[in-house]
Order: structure tokens, then C-alpha cells, then sequence
């Protein structure tokens, strides 16, 4: 008898909540106008872009570069990457990671820094954004 008591209480506890929150009826409180925010537009391909900044890398030499999205714009992902067509072999990723623009405010570009340890051929660098 008792657990039926209580099975008969959680029943009519989750039919209370259904029929507070329902908003069949205009004049319930909970069927008010809608005052959320306009929702974003979908993110589609037109809406992003990237940006690439490519810097020389000097023989026997650590470079710091990178890529900053245009001002009201969001940096989505960075990325460093040294181009294809270098003859260097000795130019390594030192350090990768997004640079805030103050040291409360959003990341809004991304910065990489190579290290060249040939000492006969420089390298091309390049810093990329992807942005919003």
C-alpha cells in the first residue's frame, strides 16, 4: 500500500509540472512573448575566411610571426606550417598558440615562432587564421 502511495504521488507530481509548463492556454504565465535574442545567422563557407601571413626565416635564426583577424571578427583556429617547396631541413615549430589582443579580451589572432638551424638556406614561413 505504501509503494503505492508513492507511485501515485510521482505520478500526479509529473502531471503537475506538465500541465504548469504547457502553454496550450494564451493566458498562462508561461506562454509569454518570446523576448529571447535574434539567433545567429548559420555559419556557412561565405561567412569564413582565412588569412595567411608568410615571413622569410633567415639562416641559423628563431622568427616570430603570425596572423591577426580583422577588428569584430572571431578567430575560429590558427595553425604555422613551413611551405612545401623550402630546401631548408633543419627549421623546426618552436612554439604555436593564440595572442590575445589584451590579457582580458578574447584571442584574436594566432602567433608561431621557428627556429632555422641550417646555416646555408632560409626558409618561407607561414601563419594562418581562420576567422568568423
Amino acid at each position: 500500500m505504501k509503494k503505492l502511495a508513492l507511485i501515485l504521488a510521482a505520478a500526479l507530481g509529473g502531471a503537475l509540472v506538465v500541465v504548469a509548463c504547457s502553454d496550450d492556454s494564451p493566458g498562462d504565465a508561461d506562454a509569454a512573448v518570446c523576448d529571447c535574442p535574434a539567433a545567429e545567422k548559420p555559419i556557412t563557407a561565405a561567412r569564413l575566411h582565412r588569412i595567411d601571413v608568410v615571413d622569410v626565416l633567415p639562416i641559423n635564426n628563431l622568427v616570430r610571426t603570425g596572423a591577426t583577424c580583422p577588428a569584430g571578427e572571431i578567430l575560429l583556429t590558427g595553425s604555422c606550417y613551413v611551405d612545401q617547396d623550402n630546401t631548408a631541413r633543419d627549421v623546426y615549430l618552436y612554439a604555436s598558440g593564440a595572442n590575445p589582443s589584451s590579457a582580458t579580451a578574447e584571442p584574436t589572432g594566432w602567433d608561431c615562432t621557428f627556429m632555422n638551424k641550417s646555416t646555408t638556406q632560409t626558409a618561407m614561413i607561414r601563419a594562418q587564421v581562420t576567422c568568423l
